[in-house]
């Protein structure tokens, strides 16, 4: 794990992504810590966190919501490039990953935070609610793969 070649490592059951930013995140393709969409890295994550990467100035300072977070790449990327606040959102049986990759990026986690998020349920998108006017950023990477989640999450 101590290797800085960009190179994917396993770890146990996880596989270890070294984004250009020197964010690591940990996915699961063998369904260990969580199943679903949110275990892996897709290909739409990486380029979006080396979009954002490549342009600190969009995150800097950003108060970010960042929806179907899954393993986080793209949030902990803009936390990476300044964003003063970072609240990624997946449904809760992604949430254990989703942590450990906070915790392995963000030990202090003052300005980082995960919320249990399933769009299609008001009573979480509730828990928004006390943010909803000062987001300055939202991001989502591969969210629309399903035409059914896009009314409630717009």
């Amino acid at each position: 794990m101590d290797r800085d070649d960009g190179e994917d490592l396993w770890v146990g059951d996880l596989l270890r992504y070294r984004l250009p930013t020197g964010v690591v995140v940990l996915a699961d393709p063998r369904g260990t810590l969580v199943h679903g969409t949110g275990s892996g890295l897709w290909a739409s994550g990486q380029i979006l966190s080396r979009y954002l990467g490549g342009m600190p100035e969009l995150c800097r300072d950003a108060l970010c919501l960042e929806v179907g977070a899954g393993t986080g790449a793209v949030g902990l990327t803009v936390a990476a490039c300044g964003a003063r606040l970072v609240v990624l959102t997946d449904l809760e049986q992604q949430m254990p990953l989703l942590r450990r990759n906070v915790e392995e990026n963000c030990p202090a986690g003052d300005r980082v935070r995960t919320l249990p998020l399933d769009w299609r349920m008001p009573e979480q998108r509730g828990a928004l609610a006390t943010w909803s006017r000062q987001w300055t950023l939202v991001v989502g990477s591969d969210v629309g793969y399903d035409p059914d989640l896009l009314p409630p999450l717009l």
